[in-house]
């Protein structure tokens, strides 16, 4: 994504919604495993977003992509969320976020 791209989605992602790199502490991570879910990913990652920006507390979407053969990931990143992409396919995306 673009410097440009960035600073876009950044105005556009709700106030308590920690972005990468950001040092405030997280207080919620949605973590969705994802295996060729581009048709479902991005609504998915919006109404979490819609959702979480009720419950007042600072949080991250984070999405497992499962080596999808489709658009998974870029969608996923479009929408808002923090993308983790597998190197091999299978297993429990808790021992990828453990180890990252």
């Amino acid at each position: 994504m673009t410097e440009v791209a960035e600073t876009a989605a950044a105005r556009t992602r709700p106030v308590l919604e920690v972005p990468p790199g950001d040092e405030r502490d997280v207080q919620v991570t949605i973590l969705l495993p994802a295996d060729n879910e581009e048709a479902a990913i991005g609504s998915a990652v919006r109404a979490i977003r819609e959702s979480m920006a009720k419950a007042g507390l600072a949080y991250e979407i984070l999405v497992v992509d499962d080596m999808s053969s489709d658009r998974t990931a870029e969608i996923a990143e479009e929408t808002g969320a923090r993308v983790i992409r597998r190197p091999v396919n299978g297993g429990s995306p808790v021992e990828v976020v453990r180890d990252w």
